[in-house]
């Protein structure tokens, strides 16, 4: 915790850091208490399981390295752009959207999107809903040719170079792992698109993205592919299985949901998303345990 504390008071003697601030680049500051929740990183946005017995400080340990990872990363990260763009002649008191646009990027790609002026106030509300929020909002950005074109000319390469950085690993790694003998799905239409498949067990890598062109895929087409059979699910009310575009953004959006209005509908409908059986203590289980865990 000295350490964290120490990084960030830092931080703040810096001469960048008055840049930073002014073009809006994101500083999670959980323990400052007039941020309140919205001055902590999506994942954590309650505390409540930092004050359970014993897990509390493995809990509080694990929000505190996420979030120093992060503004470290966030930092550096502005730093080093910014440095390149003063030294090729754009001066921060005359070109502020550059830097701003610096800052909007960073922050998206690093999982906080910018939800426009009204939603971002309403960031703590909006948490209890969804999951991650400003995460979504990052994804469609980043996939979002508007997004791009909204950013200052320096600003648009750096971050089409780094997507174009993230598509090319990805793509790379697909790759390697189809030479190795995984089965990889090519089709966009179907919910294994992009994923290493071995056996029943299957890795996404994209971090999101997949999920936001798996979907859009579907509603442009207007067919599902289906990933044991392969076979091509017209998106029709009039055709047999009867699902539409309707059903498909449902799920999606559901998917979306935070894990308390997520079990209710559960618990309402008396089964999970995808059909599988529903028990009111293991549902209880699973949302109390930190995901880390149960991935373990």
């Amino acid at each position: 915790q000295k350490n964290f504390d120490d990084w960030l008071t830092n931080l703040k003697t810096e001469s960048a850091y008055k840049l930073m601030k002014k073009s809006k680049l994101y500083v999670s500051e959980p323990n400052k208490i007039a941020g309140g929740l919205s001055a902590r990183e999506e994942s954590f946005m309650s505390n409540i399981a930092e004050r359970l017995p014993l897990i509390g400080r493995v809990v509080k340990a694990s929000s505190r390295s996420y979030t120093a990872y992060l503004n470290k990363l966030r930092v550096d990260t502005f730093k080093s752009l910014s440095n390149k763009f003063i030294k090729e002649g754009t001066d921060p008191a005359t070109s502020p959207k550059v830097f701003e646009d610096l800052a909007d990027f960073i922050n998206t790609a690093t999982g906080r999107g910018n939800l426009g002026q009204t939603l971002n106030r309403a960031t703590p509300l909006l948490n209890n809903i969804f999951f991650s929020p400003r995460l979504i909002a990052s994804r469609f950005n980043m996939l979002n040719p508007g997004w791009y074109a909204k950013q200052s000319p320096q600003v648009r390469k750096e971050a089409i170079k780094s997507f174009a950085e993230l598509v090319g690993f990805g793509a790379t790694v697909l790759t390697l792992a189809k030479a190795g003998g995984a089965d990889v799905e090519l089709d966009p239409r179907s919910s294994d698109f992009g994923k290493i498949r071995v056996g029943n067990t299957r890795w996404d890598t994209w971090g999101g993205f997949q999920q936001w062109v798996r979907v859009f895929s579907q509603m442009v087409s207007g067919v599902r592919k289906t990933t044991n059979t392969k076979e091509l699910i017209p998106l029709s009310a009039k055709k047999y299985p009867f699902e539409t575009r309707l059903d498909v953004a449902g799920r999606f959006l559901r998917g979306k949901l935070a894990p308390v209005p997520s079990l209710a509908l559960e618990l309402l409908e008396g089964q999970k998303l995808f059909g599988e059986e529903l028990s009111l203590s293991g549902e209880v289980l699973d949302n109390i345990v930190p995901l880390y865990l149960r991935d373990m």
